[in-house]
C-alpha cells in the first residue's frame, strides 16, 4: 500500500509511514540497481523486504526512484549532494522514513509483551524514579523507541542506553515530546523528542 500515515515535526523533518503488504519483486522493480545488489547480500527474506520497503519509503516522500541512499562510516544513511538529512527504521509490518533540514534519528517499534521485563537493561535509575508506576509499558516502549532514535541521530554507535543516553520525564499521550541528552567521553548534547503512538507501534523522532 501507499504511505499510510505522514508527520511533519516542528516545520523541519517529514516522517512518513508505510504498512508491509507488497511482494518483493515490487519493490525491486522500484528500486534502483546498486540497492539491488546491496539487498542480495541481506540473507533473510523479511529483512531483505524490510529493507527494500523502507528506502521505496524514502523515495516516494522524495517523488525521486532513482536518489543514491548511502552510508557512512558508522552506517548512518544520507543522500548526496542534496543537503538533507534523512534515518530510516522498520520494525513488524510498518517501515518509517524521514527526512528533513536538521541531524535527526527515527524508530518505530512494535508493541513487545516483554517490555517490562527487560526494561531494566535500558532504563536507569533516574529515569524509573519519574515513571508515575515503574510497570507503565506505554512508557517504557517510548523510552526504548527514543532512545534508539537518539542513538540514531547521534549516528556514531558504541552508545550505552544506561550510561549514555537519557530521556528527561514527560507525560504519555498519543503524541507528546521531551528532551533526551547524550553524554560520553566528552560529547555532551541534548536533543528533542517526539512521540507518536500508531494503533500498535510507537514512532520516535529524536532531532538537534
Amino acid at each position: 500500500m501507499p504511505i499510510e500515515k505522514k508527520y511533519t515535526i516542528d516545520r523541519q523533518i517529514t516522517v512518513g509511514i508505510w504498512k508491509l503488504s507488497e511482494t518483493e519483486r515490487f519493490f525491486r522493480e522500484k528500486t534502483p540497481k546498486q540497492d539491488n545488489l546491496k539487498a542480495d547480500n541481506i540473507s533473510n527474506p523479511r529483512l531483505r523486504l524490510q529493507w527494500l520497503a523502507v528506502r521505496h519509503c524514502l523515495r516516494s516522500m522524495l517523488g525521486n526512484n532513482e536518489i543514491l541512499i548511502e552510508s557512512d562510516e558508522y552506517g548512518k544513511p544520507h543522500l548526496s549532494d542534496t543537503g538533507l538529512h534523512i534515518s530510516l527504521s522498520h520494525s513488524h509490518e510498518k517501515v518509517a522514513a524521514s527526512f528533513g533540514q536538521v541531524n535527526h534519528g527515527i524508530d518505530i517499534q512494535f508493541t513487545h509483551d516483554n517490555i517490562a521485563r527487560i526494561a531494566p537493561k535500558f532504563v536507569d535509575k533516574k529515569e524509573y524514579a519519574w515513571l508515575d508506576d515503574p510497570d507503565n509499558t506505554d512508557m517504557h516502549h517510548l523510552i526504548w523507541s527514543g532512545k534508539e532514535a537518539l542513538y540514531k541521530a547521534y549516528g556514531k554507535k558504541e552508545l550505552d542506553f544506561k550510561q549514555h543516553i537519557s530521556v528527561q520525564p514527560f507525560d504519555f499521550f498519543p503524541e507528546t515530546n521531551a528532551i533526551g541528552q547524550i553524554k560520553k567521553e566528552g560529547f555532551e548534547k541534548e536533543y528533542n523528542i517526539w512521540f507518536n503512538r500508531l494503533e500498535d507501534y510507537y514512532v520516535s523522532c529524536a532531532y538537534e
